[in-house]
């Protein structure tokens, strides 16, 4: 392994430990902060949610809600704009989530290798409330 590709894979483990993010707003207001080495953001009932990746590596992100009120509504890969064609950059996976009503949802983000299970698996969730099928409140852990 190349050691940039491998100091780029430890500055991603490392931004993927972040820490535990709170943030509430009313209805119409824009919330956002920080995930799992990447960034979320909620305007009215439109969740996004941007994580870095490099599946060239055989690691890819999965999610998991918990909560019957969140749905996906779409799900991307794109890889890092470079000034020429580079093998193995990474990039970045984006979701883009629909509240359908009232409730609380867990969305459970993944880092790992479909056909291995390891410590280095990265995890980072993203807690959402909806009292009035709005969200008012999203708290990211890890």
């Amino acid at each position: 392994m190349s050691k940039k590709l491998l100091a780029i894979l430890t500055l991603a483990c490392a931004l993927a430990l972040g820490g535990l993010v709170a943030c509430s707003g009313g209805s119409g207001t824009s919330i956002g902060g920080n995930l799992g080495g990447g960034t979320f953001a909620v305007e009215g009932n439109k969740v996004t949610v941007s994580l870095p990746g490099n599946i060239t590596t055989g690691y890819a992100w999965s999610y998991a809600i918990d909560g019957s009120n969140v749905e996906l509504a779409s799900e991307d890969y794109k890889t890092e704009a470079t000034s020429a064609p580079v093998s193995g950059a990474g990039g970045t996976q984006t979701y883009e989530f629909n509240v359908t009503g009232a409730g609380d949802a867990t969305i459970t983000f993944t880092y790992a290798r479909s056909w291995e299970t390891t410590d280095s698996d990265q995890t980072c969730q993203l807690q959402l409330s909806a009292p009035n099928g709005t969200v008012t409140s999203a708290n990211a852990v890890g």
